[in-house]
C-alpha cells in the first residue's frame, strides 16, 4: 500500500471516529484513552480500564451458596434475585451447594472492558488465574449493598459484572450478575465460551500485594 493510500485511510478513519463519537455510538473517554496510548507510543493497548478498588469486610462463619443465592423478589428480600441459570445452579448449588470458608478483610479491583474480549485475554492481563480468582462470598457481599438495584460499585444498567470463581469441583468459572428491571440475574459459563465479553462490562479480580496500598473506595 502506498503512503498516499495510508494517509487517505487515516483521514477517513479520523472522520469516521469523530462521527461515531458525535452520534453517541462510541464513548469519547474510551476513544481518547486509546488515542492517547498511540500518541504515547505504546502499541500494547490494554483491554482493561482500571476503575477502583473495593473493600469487602471479613466474615466469621462459612458462606453457604445455597442459602444465599435464592430466587426471591419479595419487597423484603435482602437481595432480589429472579433467575439462577442452569450452569450456575449445577456448578454452585447442586447437592448441599458450595460452602466457602470465612474470609479476612479483602480488597478487590474493578476494571471496565474497553473492547470485546475473551476470558483468556482478560485473565492474562490480570496476571494469572490466582489474581483473577474471587469468591461467591465477595460477590454476594457486593450484591447485598445493591440488593434492590441501587447505584454502587456493581453495574445496574443491564451490563454484566464478571467474577472468576471456582465451582464445587474446583473448576474456575466465569460468574456474572446483572440487574434486569427489578432484580438480579445470576449466570455462569465455561471459560472461553462461543463469544467474548462486550466492552463496557465490569471485571472484578483479586488485588495484588503490590497494589494493596491503594485505598478501597467502598466496603461492605
Amino acid at each position: 500500500m502506498s503512503s498516499g493510500n495510508v494517509f487517505e485511510r487515516l483521514f477517513k478513519l479520523n472522520g469516521t471516529i469523530a462521527k461515531l463519537v458525535m452520534d453517541g455510538k462510541r464513548n469519547p473517554k474510551e476513544v481518547a484513552d486509546v488515542l492517547q496510548t498511540i500518541v504515547d507510543g505504546n502499541p500494547n493497548l490494554s483491554i482493561l480500564e482500571f476503575i477502583s478498588t473495593v473493600g469487602v469486610s471479613s466474615t466469621t462463619s462459612p458462606f453457604s451458596a445455597k442459602d444465599r443465592f435464592v430466587i426471591n423478589t419479595d419487597r423484603k428480600a435482602k437481595v432480589k434475585i429472579s433467575d439462577l441459570g442452569g450452569n450456575f445452579t449445577k456448578w454452585f448449588l447442586s447437592g448441599s451447594g458450595k460452602i466457602e470458608d470465612p474470609i479476612t478483610e479483602q480488597v478487590l479491583r474493578c476494571h471496565r472492558l474497553r473492547q470485546t474480549s475473551a476470558d483468556t485475554s482478560i485473565i492474562a492481563e490480570l496476571g494469572d488465574e490466582t489474581k483473577a480468582e474471587t469468591t461467591l462470598t465477595e460477590l454476594y457481599s457486593l450484591m447485598e449493598k445493591q440488593g434492590n438495584g441501587e447505584d454502587g460499585v456493581l453495574l445496574n444498567n443491564g451490563y454484566a459484572n464478571i467474577f472468576y470463581i471456582r465451582d464445587q469441583n474446583g473448576v474456575l468459572r466465569a460468574v456474572y450478575a446483572f440487574w434486569h428491571g427489578f432484580s438480579w440475574l445470576m449466570y455462569a459459563c465455561e471459560l472461553e465460551g462461543p463469544s467474548g465479553w462486550c466492552g463496557g462490562y465490569l471485571v472484578f479480580s483479586r488485588n495484588s500485594i503490590l497494589e494493596s496500598s491503594v485505598p478501597a473506595v467502598a466496603s461492605s
